[in-house]
């Protein structure tokens, strides 16, 4: 990454880039949420809301983020144009109820099933094999939809779930 500066890597963070790279043998991956952009150090997750504390202030290891970048102090770095294919590795339960929150549907498949969940009118919709229930809050969605006999918690969280998109 020779060359490369922090104002680049604003910018491209800024056009919804994500990052991955290396600093002393750890692992570090930046990229967005919802509510602002995710920071995380060898999977221990960290929000950093930019309103409220801009990523340039992120320390490693008493080095600022702008430092490592400028200095060209980061290893195997990897800058996926977009999402990181690996983002459903790195997804929460919690991460799937904001998104669910702010409006974004979802298709996935689990033991080879797929399975819809979308928003109309009235709510939130649960589709399985042409089977539709809705259900007015995601909370509610939540509290009832289960997929065989496990939860969307534990769908989600235990990494069962496949082929997801999410729109």
């Amino acid at each position: 990454m020779e060359g490369y500066t922090f104002s680049q890597f604003i910018e491209d963070l800024e056009s919804g880039n994500e990052f991955k790279f290396e600093f002393n043998n750890r692992e570090y991956r930046i990229y967005w949420r919802s509510d602002g952009v995710c920071f995380t150090q060898d999977g221990q997750v960290i929000y950093y809301k930019i309103e409220k504390k801009p990523i340039a202030g992120v320390k490693i290891e008493g080095c600022t983020l702008e430092e490592i970048i400028n200095q060209q102090r980061w290893e195997s770095v990897v800058i996926y144009d977009g999402v990181d294919p690996d983002w459903i590795g790195r997804y929460t339960f919690t991460d799937f109820v904001e998104d669910l929150e702010i409006g974004h549907e979802f298709q996935f498949n689990f033991h080879d099933k797929e399975y819809h969940i979308s928003w109309v009118d009235d709510g939130v919709l649960f589709t399985y094999e042409g089977d539709s229930t809705q259900y007015e809050t995601v909370k509610e969605l939540i509290a009832h939809v289960k997929i065989n006999s496990n939860t969307l918690k534990e769908v989600i969280n235990n990494k069962k779930w496949t082929n997801v998109n999410m729109f």
